[in-house]
Formats: structure tokens, C-alpha cells, sequence
């Protein structure tokens, strides 16, 4: 994101002369505090118009390099081969649980947004838990969609041992060996977007050595995030990526779902309320739910009783999660 805005005078000077001095290289080469980040953006972002409104009306995306880049469209090629490839949506049992679990809180929303992704990807979701480990490889390099929702840390010190924290957690240095065909990834974690330079001059993070690894893009979040707005952010997303109708890039899909999120209001929010409700009670979208009577509905019923228009226009809410990669892929 710092790279697609640096040639914005304005950009430039707040990594220069504002707050973010000393936090953040002018190139976008740091290793920031994601709270900082995150912070930053929600300041200069609602003194700047401009600036959101870029955010808002453009599709963002990230590549560590040209070098990737050429790499990435190469390989995007293979998208017209991978109809053998199932979609995969897993789940972290701590989600499951309606209380924090040692240091992590529970995300009860991240259940109702698993079965709105699974059904509308037509595909069953899986528990991490319930994978054992060369079971869970597999399941990773045959996925053309690959969508992993759970806690994550990053380790600034040693980011090759960030991690997704499932019960076996996934590390960043757990998936060099694998040979990934996804066309997406997306790690609906906290930080999950974060990667660290190192002293050889590469970025070391999730999606640099996914990427590395064959998936032609990766989603993931900046900062620690909300599970309810994710949950929003999130269904938004598939929805446009979903579109049959007319295809949509990764990228496209994003940069809609965060200007819906914006511009959310109490009667679009009762919409997609009533929406997933009539999911529950339909026969055909409860066979790819997991856990269907997780008191799911009482949880798409609090989503209007939090609803405050004024947070959904928070960057902090709306912008965590950045496309590194080949924005422009079209999964299908």
C-alpha cells in the first residue's frame, strides 16, 4: 500500500515529516509496529480526502518486484487448468468457542463468515483441528481457493516463525516446501499482511513465501482487526468475487467489499441480516455449514444491535487487509 501511494506528494510527506518518520522508509522498506500503521492511517486518512478516496475508488495491489510481477502473470496462465482444484475454507477451533482461550479472544462472527464463504464456494469447511498435519499440506497445494480463518502473530524479531495460530499452528517457515496452486489465499488473521526485511534485503512474511510457494495472490491484514467488521469485510468480498455473472479480479473484489463496508448503513445491514438469516433456514446452504446451530443466528441478529455508522468509515475497520501479488487474477 505504502508503494502504490509514494508517488503522492502528500503520501510522501507524511512517511518524510509526519508521525510516521522513523517508523516507516520512504521506499516502504520497514519493519512498523502494525498498531502504529494502523493508527497513522486513521489519522492522516480523515484529515486527507484524497487519500481515501484513492483507497476507496482504485484496486490496490502489491508486488514485492518486478521480477515477481513478470512471474505472477506467467503463472496466472495455469488458471484455465485448475478446474480439478476444489475451494477450501478451514476454520481455527478456537473460533468455535463463545470464551477467550488463553490469549486470544473468541471470534464468534468468524463462524458465520466461514458458512457464508462455504456456501457460496460450495464446499464443506474443515476444522484446523480435525487435519492432521500431511492431511492439511495436501489439502493447501489443492486448492484453488484457499481461505484460513484464526488468530495470527507476528514475530517482528523472527518473522519466519509468525504464525497462524491454529491448535498446530502454521509458520511462515512451515511453507516453503510446498507446492501451492492457488490462484488466492486468503489468511483472515490479525497482522497476517505483515512481512519483515531482512538483512539480505529480503521480505520475509506469509506472503512472500506463499507467493513462493505458487499461489498467484494473497490477502491478508496489516494490524489487529475486529472480528465482527472482518466478518462484514469478508462476506463482501466473496460476494464479488463470486459474481458469476460478471467476472471479477481479486483486486476489484476487495476494493468493492471496503467500499461497501464505508458506505454501510442500517437498512444495508438489515438487508444482508435478513439474507443470512434465509441462509439458516435454507436446506441447500446448511449442507456447507459447519456447525449450523452454533447460535449463529443470534450473532447475525448482534450485528445490527452494534451497528454505528460512523465506525464502518474508520480505515481501521475497512482497510486492514492489502492484495500482495497478482491482483488481476479472476478466480473462478
Amino acid at each position: 500500500m505504502f508503494r502504490m501511494l509514494r508517488g503522492s506528494r502528500k503520501w510522501d510527506d507524511i512517511l518524510r515529516v509526519g508521525p510516521c518518520c522513523g517508523h516507516v522508509g520512504v521506499t516502504g522498506q520497514s519493519s512498523v509496529r502494525a498498531s502504529f500503521i494502523r493508527d497513522q492511517i486513521r489519522d492522516y486518512m480523515g484529515q486527507w480526502a484524497s487519500v481515501r478516496l484513492f483507497m476507496l475508488d482504485k484496486s490496490v495491489t502489491i508486488c514485492p518486484s518486478l521480477a515477481a510481477l513478470e512471474i505472477l502473470f506467467k503463472r496466472s496462465d495455469r488458471s484455465n487448468s485448475s478446474d480439478k482444484l476444489g475451494n477450501t475454507v478451514i476454520l481455527g477451533s478456537r473460533s468455535l468457542s463463545l470464551t477467550a482461550n488463553g490469549p486470544f479472544s473468541a471470534t464468534p462472527y468468524s463462524v458465520v463468515e466461514v458458512n457464508y464463504l462455504a456456501a457460496r464456494l460450495e464446499t464443506e469447511p474443515k476444522v484446523a483441528e480435525t487435519l492432521k498435519s500431511a492431511e492439511r499440506n495436501s489439502v493447501l497445494e489443492n486448492s484453488r481457493i484457499l481461505h484460513l480463518t484464526a488468530h495470527g502473530t507476528f514475530e517482528r524479531q523472527s518473522p519466519l516463525l509468525a504464525s497462524i495460530e491454529f491448535k498446530d499452528p502454521i509458520r511462515v517457515m512451515d511453507l516453503g516446501n510446498l507446492k501451492l496452486q492457488a490462484d488466492l489465499v486468503v489468511f483472515r488473521a490479525c497482522v497476517s499482511g505483515l512481512g519483515r526485511y531482512t538483512d539480505t534485503d529480503d521480505m520475509t512474511g506469509f506472503a512472500h513465501m506463499l507467493l513462493k510457494s505458487g499461489a498467484n495472490a494473497f490477502i491478508g491484514s496489516l494490524w489487529n482487526t475486529s472480528d465482527r467488521f472482518n466478518a462484514l469485510l469478508m462476506m463482501g468480498f466473496y460476494k464479488a468475487l463470486s459474481n458469476k455473472t460478471t467476472p471479477t479480479s481479486v483486486a476489484k473484489a476487495l476494493a468493492l467489499a471496503q467500499k461497501e463496508l464505508y458506505t454501510m448503513d442500517s437498512e444495508k445491514l438489515e438487508k444482508l441480516v435478513n439474507k443470512l438469516l434465509d441462509d439458516y433456514e435454507d436446506p441447500e446452504m446448511v449442507k456447507h455449514m459447519i456447525r449450523p446451530n452454533f447460535s449463529c443466528e443470534n450473532y447475525i441478529e448482534g450485528l445490527e444491535l452494534e451497528d454505528s455508522k460512523d465506525r464502518y468509515k474508520d480505515p481501521c475497520h475497512w482497510a486492514p487487509f492489502v492484495v500482495i501479488g497478482n491482483g488481476e487474477v479472476k478466480p473462478s
